[in-house]
């Protein structure tokens, strides 16, 4: 060990204040951690009263300082939950452990502070942090960062053997040759923890791929980057930890294509139940060393008997002061008379089970496995492929493949403390995921309304509205919106007027808020379409009154958004549109009562003169000019309309020109233009409500006006 190797380890915690002063602050957690975890060495010095001053010590030391300094106030802002009392309980438990093992409230102390050090603080910054689906994003890119970072260093050592420690820090350790090559370890332990810190990379990084989180990484196409980092991982031969890799990438896709957690269940039952039969001796494990040595190698399952037949002694010794343990120095670990220990311990569960009893290893089930847990009963299976979701999932599965790996091996890394209480305390928001489904309806029930399948459009539109109505934005009430409007236009098509009504009603009241909200143009320009189809709903219901009122409100809008943005033409033809729709339900409603004939006529000349002449435009000033007993300006107008509309006119022109003619006593002509309007009728819009009540109008004059006629000769 060289003098660098210690000023790095010292200087390390004011470098975490300069990072924290200098970056956002989770991302100030994140760099601070895997830079620290990844690059000090594996040097500790014994501090009195206090956990000895580690690389773990230092980095969380440092973040806490950073914290209470930068940022003070969202540290105490964190309020306790339910599912922070298994760590409350992980961390107090070794005072239990010391006590009961006659080892003293001193050890006990300093056993509870070592805890907190090692779990509970990077658990505590994980609540602090990362408190959103949207933040474990930064975690999650950190650990495939860290990964790919390691990735050219893993190289070196692979080609060159394990010398990076050595170069820099003057630490030398030696692992041997396997698989006919180098094992990396770059600044870990040992070779076995780094091939579980790639690993774990190379979840993160094919999560945050294939969830599409990740697409790019400065311009670097992020498959490629997931690709590169697998290749080395396979590289580093650790068998363990790859089969952990592909077992967490295999329950993720295939919890992803089926919609179905079981994988993830198992990856949660696997530890609890290897755990509880190995204790209480329910299973020898036989069968697993057969299999080994079919399909592996002899070697390996000669390793893993071995370690099943220590297992056998340690749960034994463990089991002799079975709730709290021996504590750390109450005698579990076994030593002889010669100096030596009598087995062998690898795996942290039996080390926890041996140390702090049922109460430790339950505990440290809980914490490993309750992330997992909650992000299945927070994120159904179906959302796991969804960006905002991905990082979640793949920091609980990570966790869950720890605890897979503590049944043989015990690397603790305070990374995983951190992804702990990101994972636990992140808010279940789903609004994401239910915001892509309901515009995922919204987009297939416009092709079946563009189809004329009117019918099945109805349902998606629906089925978008339930869950837009969960969503609490604007985006989410913005969809809600849109689905309400088609939902309505699909009640009014399919002859369900009420509905519409209704659905129309609840629609602009969603349109109101989003405008309140924000009085951006386009929401005030949807607002008024939306009262629009409203008006059109309550005059099929028989509400004219009200379907007047709605169309004035709209055309004041449109006034205001044409005086305010002059240079949108859609604003203006939009305008267009509501004075000479207002001015043809003034002219046109059933009952006259309802008609304004002079406001309908004010209207119509404003919307002719807007339109530079749109044949529309002059069928509606005819028929108001009809209305307000301007027959010849009526017939003007209307020839107008029929000359420039589609094969010259319709019926909407045929029946008003001949009511004005029949006005002006030219009958002939009259009747010639009420026989082309329902020829025209009976081939276009045949049963249309509208032209049926003109063709009876004029059907009615110019019959009356006949025999009058008739009697008056």
């Amino acid at each position: 060990m060289n003098l660098f190797a210690i000023l790095s380890l010292f200087l390390w915690l004011p470098i975490v204040v300069a990072i924290f002063a200098s970056q956002p602050p989770r991302r100030a957690v994140v760099i601070s951690f895997i830079v620290g975890w990844l690059a000090l060495p594996n040097i500790g010095f014994g501090l009195p009263g206090l956990p000895d001053y580690t690389k773990m010590s230092a980095t969380v030391m440092g973040i806490v300082l950073a914290a209470m300094i930068f940022d003070q106030q969202r540290f105490f802002a964190v309020r306790p939950r339910w599912y922070d009392a298994p760590m409350i309980v992980w961390c107090v438990s070794p005072f239990a452990s010391a006590v009961t093992s006659d080892l003293g409230a001193y050890e006990g102390v300093s056993s509870v502070m070592d805890q907190c050090f090692a779990w509970g603080l990077p658990y505590l910054i994980g609540r602090v942090y990362f408190q959103e689906p949207k933040d474990l994003r930064e975690l999650a890119l950190g650990i495939a960062i860290g990964g790919l970072i390691y990735a050219p260093l893993c190289l070196v050592e692979i080609r060159l053997s394990p010398v990076l420690k050595q170069w820099v820090y003057g630490i030398f350790t030696w692992e041997g040759v396997r698989l006919g090559g180098y094992r990396p370890r770059v600044f870990l332990a040992n070779g076995l923890e780094l091939g579980m810190w790639m690993t774990n990379a190379t979840l993160m990084s094919y999560q945050l791929w294939s969830c599409g989180t990740v697409k790019k990484l400065r311009d670097v196409p992020f498959g490629v980057l997931t690709l590169g980092l697998t290749v080395t991982t396979v590289l580093c031969k650790s068998t363990g930890a790859l089969g952990l890799l592909i077992a967490g990438v295999v329950t993720i896709w295939v919890t992803r294509k089926t919609g179905k957690p079981w994988l993830a269940w198992i990856l949660i039952a696997i530890p609890i139940l290897y755990s509880t039969t190995r204790t209480f001796h329910l299973w020898s494990g036989r069968e697993v060393v057969d299999i080994a040595a079919a399909v592996i190698d002899a070697e390996r399952a000669q390793s893993f008997e071995f370690r099943l037949q220590n297992e056998e002694i340690f749960t034994s010794r463990a089991m002799q002061r079975p709730l709290f343990g021996w504590g750390r120095f109450g005698g579990f670990m076994m030593m002889g008379k010669d100096g030596k220990w009598l087995a062998i311990i690898d795996g942290y569960w039996i080390i926890t089970l041996g140390l702090a009893g049922t109460v430790g290893l339950v505990t440290l089930l809980t914490i490993m496995l309750l992330p997992l847990g909650l992000v299945l009963r927070r994120f159904p299976a179906r959302t796991w492929s969804e960006p905002e979701v991905g990082p979640a999932v793949a920091l609980a599965i990570m966790l869950a493949l720890v605890m897979l790996d503590f049944l043989s091996n015990a690397m603790l890394n305070p990374i995983y403390a951190l992804a702990m209480g990101a994972v636990i305390g992140v808010k279940p928001t789903r609004e994401a995921p239910h915001q892509r489904e309901a515009e995922a309806f919204l987009a297939d029930a416009a092709t079946l309304m563009e189809e004329g399948r009117l019918l099945e459009a109805g349902p998606a539109f629906r089925r978008a509205a339930d869950l837009a109505s969960d969503l609490d934005d604007p985006d989410g009430r913005r969809a809600l919106a849109e689905a309400l409007d088609g939902l309505g236009l699909s009640e009014m098509a399919t002859g369900d007027a009420e509905a519409a009504e209704s659905t129309l009603r609840e629609a602009v009241a969603v349109r109101d808020r989003l405008a309140a909200e924000d009085p951006d143009p386009d929401r005030f320009r949807d607002l008024a379409i939306a009262r629009e189809g409203l008006s059109r709903a309550l005059v099929e219901v028989g509400r004219p009154a009200e379907a007047i009122q709605e169309r004035e409100i709209a055309l004041r809008i449109w006034d205001i958004l044409t005086a305010n943005h002059p240079r949108r033409s859609e604003l203006r033809e939009h305008r267009v549109d509501a004075l000479n729709d207002l001015s043809w339900l003034l002219s046109t409603e059933t009952d006259p009562a309802h008609r304004d004939p002079a406001m309908a006529l004010q209207l119509a000349e404003e919307a002719v003169r807007a339109s530079d002449g749109r044949f529309a435009c002059w069928n509606t000033l005819g028929v108001a000019r009809y209305r307000a007993g301007d027959w010849p300006g009526a017939i003007e107008a209307l020839e107008r309309s029929a000359a420039d509309g589609p094969d010259g006119g319709t019926a909407f022109d045929y029946y008003f020109l001949a009511m004005a003619c029949r006005r002006l006593d030219d009958a002939a002509r009259a009747r010639e233009w009420f026989e082309q309007g329902m020829a025209w009728a009976a081939r276009h819009r045949p049963g249309h409500a509208a032209l049926e009540r003109f063709r009876e109008e004029a059907e009615t004059l110019l019959r009356v006006a006949d025999h009058l006629e008739i009697k008056s000769v």
